[in-house]
């Protein structure tokens, strides 16, 4: 998506106006202005208390509406001798909600909330999602689109979406790299 130079500067100036003025901004409105902005997945996912190291917003222009992929990293960094873990959360917002796509978190403490409501947890050692679990954002049509594969296999292994894409890469019949969600 493309967005237009004077487009964007109106967009800006209405969305400080109304921010202003105490009016309602749209969401989509204020995605434009901060895309960064999204507390979301935050909100809906990340343990209380538990402090946000990272936050990656990838839009996606899906049958005429910005769909968001997020990567929410949160809770301490540990073990930065080996490179500093920490727990992880993907999740695909639309129509103002947040599904689930993936989880990676190391105890208890950072299992993200609402887990219970798509994944049993088998025992106090399930650290993430996969492959047990088959969370509701696994099902969204946007991963099954050319542009969700190309952009899951730019990210496998080396961007921060990794995360969300690096258990679901697997090799075709043609000895190719892909992305299969299910």
């Amino acid at each position: 998506m493309r967005i237009d130079k004077k487009f964007l500067i109106v967009t800006i100036v209405l969305y400080f106006s109304c921010e202003s003025q105490g009016a309602p901004v749209s969401s989509e409105l204020f995605f434009l202005v901060n895309p960064l902005g999204s507390l979301l997945t935050v909100r809906t996912f990340v343990p209380e208390g538990l402090p946000v190291q990272e936050r990656d917003v990838k839009f996606f222009n899906y049958e005429d509406r910005l769909v968001r992929v997020v990567h929410v990293e949160y809770g301490a960094r540990v073990n930065c001798f080996d490179g500093c873990h920490t727990h992880h959360v993907c999740a695909i917002e639309d129509f103002g909600e947040s599904f689930l796509l993936y989880a990676s978190y190391s105890s208890a403490v950072g299992r993200p909330k609402n887990y219970e409501r798509f994944c049993r947890i088998r025992s106090r050692w399930d650290i993430e999602t996969w492959p047990f679990c088959d969370p509701p954002g696994l099902l969204h049509p946007l991963l099954l689109t050319r542009a969700f594969g190309v952009f899951a296999e730019a990210e496998r292994g080396r961007g921060p979406f990794r995360w969300c894409v690096g258990r679901f890469m697997r090799t075709d019949n043609d000895g190719k790299m892909r992305f299969y969600p299910r």
